[in-house]
């Protein structure tokens, strides 16, 4: 069976989007792809914060390669 995460290579880039102090995605992958990402998302989310940084950097939480979002519901903040 292939794991479906791979572990984030030392070259690695890790884009975040946020949403004030909150990611709200996050994409690990080779330089060139991750700028490619950064790109779209300041393009699709103008108004957000788009940080792009080497995984060594990125590493409050564990990163897998690849692309993860967190959705909570706005019902939680009410």
């Amino acid at each position: 069976m292939k794991a479906l995460a791979e572990a984030p290579l030392p070259t690695d880039r890790c884009v975040r989007v946020w949403f004030g102090e909150h990611i709200i995605a996050e994409y690990t992958a080779e330089p060139e792809t991750a700028m490619r990402y950064q790109a779209a998302m300041t393009r699709h989310f103008a108004s957000l914060r788009v940080t792009i940084e080497p995984v060594a950097v990125a590493v409050e939480q564990p990163i897998t390669r690849g692309l993860s979002c967190w959705a909570t519901s706005l019902s939680t903040y009410s």
